[in-house]
């Protein structure tokens, strides 16, 4: 709409509740988390809606697949900005909520550009306060394809360049054994 920006049609049976109860929050939370949000153009804003209110595809495809073992660490592929997978050892921790992927990981796989950050928040981390800049990222865990939105931090210091939250860990069961082979490669990284 010319005056009013984008304009969203909702066609489904259950308008926003699926996926509200879904993705485990209500609109009011979701709307609070973007309100001071700076949106740069239409297709910014449309970014950001599909990361915030999108039902998620693996929701959808869960019960066709099955459910997928993983173990504590993972090897993943990680889509670059230019569409190549490139392997990353990663800690599954199902004792973080969101995923998160170092600094210098994201700005080699060209991810860290200005156009490609959804938003930044505030976190308590044990450095103390720090803001992180909220980038999408799209992964191949056992074999299945997540896209999500993860959080930028420095992890040189942390044993693996990407940690896997919980709400990307829909679907899989996690083996807490610690394979020490990959352990061992990850701390050449």
């Amino acid at each position: 709409h010319p005056e009013k920006g984008p304009m969203v049609l909702e066609l489904n049976s259950q308008p926003g509740l699926q996926i509200q109860l879904a993705n485990m929050a209500g609109l009011k939370k979701r709307l609070e988390r973007i309100e001071d949000l700076e949106v740069r153009d239409a297709e910014h804003g449309v970014r950001i809606a599909k990361s915030l209110f999108a039902e998620r595809f693996l929701d959808r495809v869960k019960a066709e697949e099955g459910i997928k073992i993983v173990k504590a660490s993972e090897e993943v592929k990680v889509l670059n900005s230019k569409g190549e997978k490139f392997k990353v050892l990663a800690k599954v921790d199902t004792g973080s909520w969101s995923s998160s992927i170092d600094k210098n990981l994201a700005k080699n796989l060209g991810l860290l550009n200005k156009n490609k950050i959804l938003w930044y928040k505030k976190k308590m981390s044990s450095l103390g306060k720090e803001e992180r800049s909220v980038i999408p990222l799209t992964f191949w865990i056992a074999g299945r394809k997540v896209d999500t939105r993860a959080s930028v931090s420095d992890r040189d210091d942390l044993t693996y360049p990407l940690l896997i939250g919980r709400i990307d860990l829909a679907g899989f069961l996690v083996n807490p054994e610690i394979d020490k082979e990959k352990l061992i490669q990850a701390k050449k990284w």
